[in-house]
């Protein structure tokens, strides 16, 4: 079990998949009713959750979520935060405004107006494409589509 800890206070909850939505925890589809650290201390609902796991996790999802991941991820998402995997990222990392950092490799990163970069380097944005590099991997949506290259 991976040890959690959200907005400072330190959590025993048993799962892997963890969402925060309109200050709603929800722990493997079990929305739950309070979160108590502990210490017995009360978790207080927040505008913005800093949650960090030390260890691996499934996923994690939020709004408005500041996340950090010791060990390995399968999928991160927020709509407005920091994203930072200590491992790999099997699946994807993204968030719509925050900076994305990847310490091991991942299958998909991408930020509206953010960095994103991961062990095999920054993703690029299309302009900073130059001739005669090779596209490796290519990540993102509409407008805000990112490159991982090997430089010619």
């Amino acid at each position: 079990m991976s040890k959690i800890i959200i907005n400072g206070k330190t959590l025993q909850v048993e799962g892997q998949n963890f969402t925060i939505r309109n200050g709603v925890v929800t722990v493997d589809g079990k929305s739950l009713d309070q979160l108590i650290a502990t210490d017995g201390q009360l978790v207080e609902p927040a505008a913005v959750y800093h949650v960090s796991v030390e260890g691996d996790v499934g996923a994690i999802e939020g709004d408005m979520v500041d996340v950090t991941v010791t060990g390995n991820a399968g999928d991160v998402r927020t709509m407005s935060g920091d994203i930072n995997v200590g491992g790999d990222v099997a699946g994807k990392a993204s968030t719509m405004s925050g900076d994305v950092i990847v310490r091991g490799s991942a299958k998909q990163a991408a930020s509206m107006s953010g960095k994103v970069a991961s062990r095999e380097g920054d993703w690029l944005e299309p302009n900073q494409v130059r001739g005669g590099d090779k596209i490796i991997a290519v990540s993102g949506w509409g407008r805000e589509v990112r490159f991982r290259v090997e430089p010619n």
